[in-house]
């Protein structure tokens, strides 16, 4: 639900909390830890590959992972 933006209340009712903070506390951080870590992961991954094929044309790692 994060990743699809809904509305906090929404996400409270669908998940049974009484409290939106419970909601957030608990859910909100995962889908921007898991796109920090793909755009390490990227990165890593680009310079590598970057490092062993010089000479030839790669895309950024961030033009890969969505916001």
């Amino acid at each position: 639900m994060d990743t699809l933006n809904a509305p906090v209340k929404i996400r409270q009712q669908r998940l049974g909390h009484t409290d939106s903070r419970v909601t957030l506390d608990t859910y909100t951080h995962v889908g921007a830890d898991e796109r920090r870590l793909a755009r390490q992961l990227g990165e890593v991954l680009w310079r590598s590959v970057a490092e062993n094929k010089k000479g030839l044309q790669f895309r950024k790692p961030e033009a890969l992972v969505p916001d």
